[in-house]
């Protein structure tokens, strides 16, 4: 297959297709497509691409992760450094992954280094989820010895400050638990006093778990529990996507399905008498705020 075909395959969903073949192409011919894809991320955020281009682009990015391009880490870094609203260009490329393989994507192709994820972690314009996909990639580091526990403390330190600053409560509750579940204990006090001064959005805190520190979460160490992946593996991922299920692509109507969050139409939200607000948790389950989900 020739890389015109390759772009053209990557470029296009075909319900219930999958494109295997180009795919495989693109590994196959990796020195040729690898350009072609680091092109368009370098030309994101100056210009609207089309909508081919953005779904050759996600492509590309998948395909950057499984062959752990580590020479573009830089690229991706500069690529999230932007808002994920769904409405925004940048949400709309990531999609999903923004919530369910980001950090993944993070942890694979920075291969330790931890610089650039600090520096995304301290950005005024990325979102918060793209901040919280480079926070659980940066401890993934720590879990496996990438980085050291010293190195990662300064950091910790500097955006506790950083986010009571700017109010970020979601940011704050996200780091709170990822202290928890490592079971760094001396933050335990700093923890306390920002939940007492209202400073904690999460889930999985309450007084009660922040005293015996220890979240309400099942996971806990995110390599170990397997929510950070160490690889990918394109065509298994895809194959669970809803467009190319070989299904007649029936929406969910079962709450707790997350699939619910992308399925349901404006329609059928208007019709829930018990939306939450604008920044409460989603009643789709997916995890998300109602903002930035099923809104």
């Amino acid at each position: 297959m020739k890389l015109t075909e390759i772009t053209e395959h990557l470029s296009t969903i075909v319900n219930g297709k999958p494109p295997i073949e180009a795919i495989l192409a693109a590994k196959e011919n990796w020195s040729e497509f690898l350009p072609v894809i680091v092109e368009l991320m370098n030309k994101f955020h100056q210009e609207t691409l089309t909508k081919q281009e953005n779904t050759l682009l996600f492509m590309g990015i998948l395909l950057l992760v499984e062959m752990q391009q580590h020479d573009a880490f830089e690229n991706f870094i500069v690529l999230c450094d932007g808002d994920d609203e769904y409405a925004e260009p940048l949400g709309e490329l990531l999609g999903d992954s923004v919530t369910e393989g980001l950090s993944s994507y993070f942890y694979i192709l920075a291969n330790g280094r931890h610089e650039s994820l600090a520096k995304l972690l301290s950005s005024k314009v990325a979102g918060e989820y793209i901040r919280k996909a480079a926070l659980e990639a940066i401890f993934s580091q720590y879990e496996s010895e990438q980085i050291s526990k010293e190195t990662l403390s300064a950091i910790v330190d500097c955006l506790l400050v950083l986010y009571k600053e700017q109010n970020d409560f979601y940011l704050l509750g996200s780091l709170a638990c990822l202290l928890m579940n490592y079971q760094w204990q001396e933050y335990q006090p700093q923890i306390l006093a920002l939940f007492d001064d209202d400073y904690l959005e999460s889930l999985y805190l309450s007084r009660k778990n922040i005293e015996k520190w220890q979240t309400t979460a099942k996971s806990k160490r995110l390599l170990e529990s397997g929510l950070v992946k160490k690889e990918l593996d394109v065509m298994a991922g895809i194959s669970n996507w809803i467009c190319y299920s070989p299904t007649d692509n029936k929406i969910s109507t079962d709450k707790k399905s997350y699939i619910t969050a992308k399925t349901l139409t404006p329609e059928r939200i208007a019709e829930d008498k018990k939306a939450p607000g604008r920044n409460e948790p989603c009643h789709c389950g997916s995890g998300k705020k109602y903002k930035k989900c099923c809104m």
